[in-house]
């Protein structure tokens, strides 16, 4: 039986060589092909933000350049048609191979288009990858003198091979290689089988030399790059960013990187985006956690103080938390393992937080914060919401009622639930739309800001089970760099017109949910923070 079906399934490599390569070279193909379309995809994100965005126009312009390639293979005539997968291969390997280049390379050249210059890399890939795969198409049908057979083939294979780029993509070729080692490795697997076709189509192509030594050269300087890899790569990150860049991690949830400036003032990003700036954090986390400690340690008498800090890999939460000897456990929630087990625990990041992540009284989960809320079966007295803004469907559910209900349900009577915000001012609905979404769920929740120098103006929102006196709330200037009981009163201070943004989104009954995520529309929406970074950059 077996070998009645190893007859039916592959009579092709049983009678034909030029099949056989033409399936492989296919399979091969379509990995390389979806594996560089996710790297650019990758690779907006990290420089242009909003993932979402930028992931759904490279799909979109790898569909539109497939169609186009096969538009435009009408055109070719019959006894071209290896002469054409071979140019159209050769030419692959060169734009696809060093796609990274020339994203980081548009980035720094062409600021005010650099987004419509990495599209029409992405399109000019999906074009060839359109005319390759036609020309495959019309090989393989000349073989098998079966259109059927051979379109099925052609396609089976290189949708598998696509298949097996996108199952690896986040689990193995990022994390290994990174974005830029990546799309030079991809071209070098284009390149030799090239070569391969080159050598085994000879008899029916003209100047095969030439191409082999075009071919070589384009391998030869892509390898020369991947040598240098460190130095290459150094130079174009360091072109992102103004400091000099010290440091830099990747993995599967994207790149980290360090810079610090001749003070040695250091920031940290993620993808692009800041995280905190050495010389102000503090002034972030000293009002994200010490007034909602106050609240909780007049409440919480006799017994250790149990903490939950959703986001916060970085450890800075967690050295204002462990000021309070009364804290007994904290646990840390980051989905990022290489925030939490490398970044946070080396330096200068560990200065930072004074080791916070190797205190034994703290625990890392590297989990998603919903469903850990969801399925856990701990009660704490605080919740410490650090995350990234809401800039994707991935981070608005962390923003959106159902979480906040799992976290109420999860908080002891009495305690305490903490979030960033954003900013009250570049991105008022986003701040206002997380404040009305949380008096959904608990009685009493407190808006509050402060110009923090990095960032502008940003705010938070603390909120309880139990209501609580704001004047009363006194903070332990023994545990704080900045923050004092006045400052805390002054951050609770907002102008009428902004509390009209409150009172109108109210009124319309704006909330945030998992099936309508108003935190992301109103974050996305046109004119949301389009003077933040001159602002942050002024106070810094």
């Amino acid at each position: 039986m077996l070998r009645s079906l190893g007859q039916w399934s592959l009579p092709w490599v049983q009678r034909d060589r030029t099949l056989l390569l033409v399936y492989l070279t296919t399979a091969i193909f379509g990995f390389t092909a979806i594996a560089h379309q996710n790297n650019l995809g990758a690779t907006s994100s990290l420089l242009a933000g909003d993932s979402m965005t930028q992931y759904g126009w490279t799909i979109g312009l790898t569909l539109l350049g497939l169609g186009i390639g096969f538009f435009l293979s009408r055109y070719v005539h019959d006894r071209h048609i290896v002469a054409m997968f071979i140019n159209a291969e050769i030419l692959l390997t060169l734009v696809s191979g060093f796609s990274v280049v020339l994203a980081f390379w548009g980035y720094g050249n062409l600021p005010a288009a650099y987004i419509w210059f990495l599209r029409l890399v992405s399109l000019s890939i999906a074009i060839l990858i359109g005319v390759e795969d036609a020309m495959l198409v019309r090989i393989a049908e000349e073989r098998e003198r079966d259109v059927a057979q051979s379109v099925g083939l052609t396609f089976w294979f290189s949708n598998i091979g696509g298949a097996f780029a996108g199952f690896s993509f986040g689990q193995l070729l990022i994390p290994y290689l990174g974005v830029f080692n990546l799309a030079l490795v991809l071209g070098l697997v284009d390149g030799l089988f090239v070569l391969v076709n080159l050598l085994y189509f000879r008899p029916a192509l003209h100047y095969v030399s030439v191409k082999i030594v075009i071919t070589l050269v384009i391998m030869g300087a892509l390898f020369a790059t991947l040598s240098a890899n460190k130095s290459v790569a150094s130079l174009l990150t360091q072109s992102l960013y103004e400091d000099k860049v010290v440091k830099e991690w990747n993995g599967a949830y994207g790149s980290k990187v360090l810079t610090c400036s001749p003070t040695q003032s250091c920031k940290l990003f993620l993808n692009g985006q800041l995280q905190f700036s050495s010389k102000d954090e503090y002034q972030y986390h000293e009002r994200l956690v010490h007034p909602a400690m106050s609240i909780v340690t007049e409440r919480v008498k006799n017994r250790p103080i149990s903490v939950l800090v959703a986001g916060g890999g970085d450890g800075l939460a967690a050295r204002e938390l462990l000021k309070y000897e009364q804290v007994g456990s904290i646990v840390i929630v980051d989905l990022d393992p290489d925030m939490t087990g490398r970044v946070a625990i080396e330096e200068p990041v560990v200065s930072y937080n004074r080791g916070a992540l190797l205190d034994q009284r703290v625990r890392v989960r590297n989990e998603d914060a919903f469903t850990f809320l969801r399925d856990v079966d701990e009660v704490f007295d605080l919740i410490v919401v650090d995350l990234v803004d809401p800039d994707s469907e991935n981070t608005a559910k962390l923003y959106a009622e159902e979480f906040y209900r799992f976290a109420a349900k999860k908080l002891a009577h009495g305690g305490v639930f903490v979030t960033q915000s954003t900013s009250p001012w570049y991105a008022p609905r986003v701040f206002w739309t997380i404040h009305l979404t949380l008096r959904e769920v608990f009685p009493q929740v407190v808006p509050f800001r402060w110009n923090v120098p990095s960032f502008g103006d940003w705010g938070w929102n603390i909120a309880s089970n139990v209501p609580f006196n704001t004047e009363a709330v006194g903070i332990d200037q023994n545990k704080t760099r900045g923050l004092t009981t006045e400052g805390w009163h002054a951050s609770l201070l907002f102008e009428r017109d902004e509390l009209a943004i409150r009172d109108q989104l109210a009124a319309k009954g704006i909330t945030s949910t998992l099936a309508s995520p108003a935190v992301l529309l109103y974050y996305r929406e046109a004119g949301a923070w389009d003077d933040w970074g001159d602002a942050a950059g002024a106070n810094n």
